[in-house]
């Protein structure tokens, strides 16, 4: 949902979800059915649509973690312990070294995940 209109659609076969939306849109709601439409299990993403800071730095990371649904709390701008264990469980999924750090390789692939 963005800006209260409601989009349907599906992924791609990638599991990609994209959605051209009017540029002066802050927030959107992703919900995805992860079992049988309409009744299955689902899961809601909060998407901040907003300029994010550079993914070199713990507050651009974070932010990109929160939008991703790897971190579930708000951003501190620290490299803190559930931060590193997001960044681990990014690290894992994606192939990538579980080192819970914001390395290189974790940072370009946040950039990819995320779309910028």
């Amino acid at each position: 949902m963005v800006s209260g209109v409601r989009f349907e659609g599906t992924t791609g076969a990638d599991g990609i979800v994209k959605h051209d939306v009017p540029k002066d849109t802050q927030v959107a709601t992703l919900m995805l059915w992860v079992g049988e439409r309409p009744t299955g299990k689902t899961l809601r993403f909060q998407i901040q649509l907003e300029d994010l800071p550079d993914v070199t730095s713990p507050l651009g990371a974070q932010k990109r973690l929160v939008n991703l649904g790897y971190l579930w709390v708000p951003p501190s701008g620290e490299l803190d312990a559930l931060t590193k264990d997001a960044l681990r469980a990014v690290q894992e999924d994606h192939g990538l070294d579980g080192t819970g750090e914001l390395d290189g390789p974790t940072q370009g692939k946040l950039v990819e995940v995320q779309g910028h």
